[in-house]
Parts: structure tokens; sequence; C-alpha cells
């Protein structure tokens, strides 16, 4: 009898065993480069980022902004 309950212990542990490691892990998605707009300093991710010859910025009026700001400061 204690031959059986030992035999099915060892059963049901290689299976919680094997199902953990089917299970897919909690890091399927990878992080994410966050950058800086230069304007406003408000972070977003890399791939949203709108870049320029004058930096990074996360939209086009803030991009727009500080192009007309760096052009008028070169006159």
């Amino acid at each position: 009898m204690l031959l059986l309950a030992g035999l099915i212990f060892l059963l049901w542990r290689g299976w919680r065993v094997f199902a953990a490691l089917k299970a897919p892990t909690a890091l399927t998605n990878t992080p994410t480069a966050m950058l800086a707009c230069r304007f406003c300093g408000v972070h977003i991710p890399k791939s949203e980022a709108i870049h320029s010859k004058e930096g990074i910025y996360c939209c086009q009026p803030h991009r727009i902004t500080m192009e007309k700001v760096s052009r008028e400061n070169r006159e």
C-alpha cells in the first residue's frame, strides 16, 4: 500500500513538473526601450518616437517647435 502511494506521488509530482515546463512564461513580452522627448521630457517607446536631426520627440508639433527655435537661435 505504501509503495502504491509512493508511486502515485511520484507520478503526480512528475506531471506537475512537466506541466510547469510546458506553460508559457510571463516573460514573453520583451521590454521596450524608452526615449525622452527633447521638448517636454515625456518618455515614449522607441518605436513611436519621432526622430530628427535635432533630437527625439513625442509628436510632430514638438519637433516643429524645437526646429523653429533652433533655426531662430542660429540666425
